[in-house]
Parts: structure tokens; sequence; C-alpha cells
């Protein structure tokens, strides 16, 4: 039975949270589902995830623009529905990676968003669009917290989404951790660096992985395996190739200009990262039922 913290979802999703933990309760066999993969892009988290064992679901507007779009009323009851069955399990998982474009520091003479301003140029149509998606993120935030589910937001280091007030009422009050990763260290052809907002209980491991990768020289070694692909954290420094994609240029009067082909590429992530994220959450579900095996044996 999902305990509930009623108090946190918002008010407009609580008939729905309702319904679905009644539906699911008629239900003889409900699937099991260890997380959702919000904004899935490309599905490479839900794909690492299911490698190893862990059903993840991907919710994706490009998949279905109805049933699957954030913001509309059959998207979020989808939505819903999907986060609702995950809270089934113990120690689920929502990802969330909202796009980004409208909130990094390459589009800013645009969106004129600051981390002190976050909403700033409301009258441009896709700023305006984007604080709307920004309170759907804030709302799974909540709901996450009320169903006892653990959520981690992405967004690149220089994004002022975790900024924006809803958004950062919701992490403050979840208590949600934050770390910085560069993710070349995980086989990104560029250094975007990362931050992750969130519950996760081995959030702070990705970064323990990451201190021991470092830049190959260019006649250096082999570029080393994923460190997954160990029983656990690389103890021993280990060296992959230095990022060569460059995401923007600026001009000689300071106009910055992405570069669409190489910010296109990067907005997937890479297989070695998903991985890892897989590795350390079955991990974490593992040493759960370890310890509560012990308990009964003592």
């Amino acid at each position: 039975m999902v305990q509930v913290h009623w108090d946190l979802v918002p008010t407009r999703w609580r008939f729905w949270v309702w319904f679905f933990l009644a539906e699911f309760a008629l239900q003889p066999r409900v699937p099991r589902i260890n997380g959702l993969d919000a904004f899935a892009g490309q599905k490479q988290m839900a794909t690492s995830f299911l490698e190893v064992g862990l059903p993840m679901v991907p919710y994706e507007l490009l998949d279905d623009p109805v049933l699957e779009n954030c913001l509309s009323v059959h998207g979020q009851q989808n939505f819903l529905q999907k986060l609702v069955q995950v809270s089934l399990g113990e120690d689920g998982i929502c990802w969330l990676g909202p796009p980004c474009s409208w909130w990094v520091w390459v589009s800013r003479s645009v969106h004129q968003r600051s981390r002190k301003q976050p909403c700033r140029n409301v009258a441009h149509q896709m700023v305006a669009f984007h604080n709307i998606l920004a309170k759907f993120v804030a709302d799974v935030v909540w709901t996450c917290a009320a169903l006892g589910v653990h959520v981690v937001l992405e967004q690149p280091l220089s994004s002022v989404l975790p900024d924006f007030e809803e958004v950062r009422a919701a992490l403050e009050a979840t208590q949600a951790k934050r770390i910085s990763i560069p993710l070349w260290k995980f086989g990104a052809a560029s250094a975007k660096p990362l931050q992750l907002w969130g519950t996760a209980p081995w959030l702070t491991q990705l970064v323990e992985v990451a201190k021991q990768i470092s830049a190959a020289s260019p006649s250096g070694s082999q570029p080393a395996a994923c460190p997954s692909s160990s029983s656990q954290a690389p103890a021993t420094q280990v060296a992959v190739p230095a990022p060569t994609a460059t995401l923007c240029t600026i001009g000689q009067e300071g106009q910055v200009t992405g570069v669409k082909g190489d910010m296109r590429d990067s907005s997937s992530y890479p297989a070695c990262f998903c991985d890892v994220v897989a590795f350390f959450h079955k991990t974490h579900l593992a040493q759960r039922v370890a310890a509560a095996a012990a308990r009964i044996l003592a």
C-alpha cells in the first residue's frame, strides 16, 4: 500500500493520483515499473535500466503528441498513471531531462534569463511556453515526494531552470541534493558539464566515479571501459578521450553562436553515463533487499 503525503500533491493532480491508486488496487497483478524516463529523447536511460533488469518507461512528446504531451490533459493523465505505477514498488525513480535550449547561457541573448531573474522575456512565445513547462517539472518533483519516488532533474550547468521559482521551491522543500559532473568523462564528445538535482541515494557516487576519470593524452592508452562494467566504482585513475566537440563560438564583438550539429548531438546521453546510473540504482535496490533479508534472519 502506497503511503501518500497528500499535502505535497499539487491540487490539480490529487484526483488523478487517487484514481490511479484505486484502479491499481483493484488489479490482481500490476506489472512492475522501476522508473519513468520523462522527456526521454533517444531513450538511452530507459534502455540502460532495462538492460540491468529494471523496466523504465519512456515518456517523450515526439512519440505521441497527445498522450505524451506533458502540457495536455490527456498527456498529464498518462504521465500520472505511469508515475503512480512506479510508486507501487519501493525505490522507484523518475528521471527528468526537460529541454534546456531556452534556459542555457548560449541562448541568453533571446530569453534574457538569469539566476536572479529566471522568468525574464515572457513576451517571447517560447520563453513563456518553457516557463509553463518548468511549472510541470516542479509539480512532478512535488508528486514524486508525495509518492515516495526518487527524482533526478538533469540540466546543463549553465541552465537557470533550477532557479525558476516553482522549481527551486520544490527542490528545496524535498531536500534535493545538487551535484555537477562533466559528461565527457562518460563518453560525450563535448565537455557538457551537467548539474543534477535529486533525491536518489546514489547521486553523490556519480561524482566519485567522475573524479577517477581524466583525459587521455593524444598518445595515451586505449580508452577505459565504462566504469559500470566493474562491480564497483574505479579504484584507480582511468583515462578517456578528451572532449572534441564545440557547442558554440564567440565572435569578436562577443556574440554567441551555437554550433547546431554539435549541439544536436550533445542532446543525447552517452550510453556509458546511463549505464552507470542504472548500475548504481540496481546496486541500491540489491542492498535494500539484502538488508531486509538480514533483518528477517536476525
